[in-house]
């Protein structure tokens, strides 16, 4: 029985760490896309800039490239406030099942 409540609460630890993991990695990225935008924001919109699209450099006009950037821009918010949602719900889930089996953490 405690090997299996070990396994269960490593599994509920990993879970929180991989979403953690997640979050912090999206908002590099959405950070990343920030300044790329500030920066594009104060360039004329005529001018070329290039994109990477995959693994595929495109050149693409600056006001081509801004929309798109914007729109990934938020997908990236999105995600991250959906994987924040789980992670809540994870470390409740986790917090039901130690009470349910009275689980104790100890700190070495």
């Amino acid at each position: 029985m405690s090997e299996q409540l070990q396994a269960q609460y490593n599994a509920f630890k990993s879970s929180i760490q991989d979403l953690t993991l997640k979050i912090q990695e999206l908002k590099t990225d959405s950070e990343e896309h920030r300044i790329v935008l500030e920066s594009l924001a104060q360039t004329d919109g005529e001018r070329n800039c290039k994109r990477m699209i995959g693994t595929v450099l495109v050149d693409k006009k600056v006001k081509d490239v801004i929309p798109a950037l914007e729109e990934t821009l938020k997908g990236l918010e999105k995600a991250i406030e959906t994987l924040k949602e789980d992670l809540k719900s994870t470390e409740t889930r986790m917090d039901q099942w130690k009470k349910e089996h009275n689980i104790k953490v100890v700190s070495s």
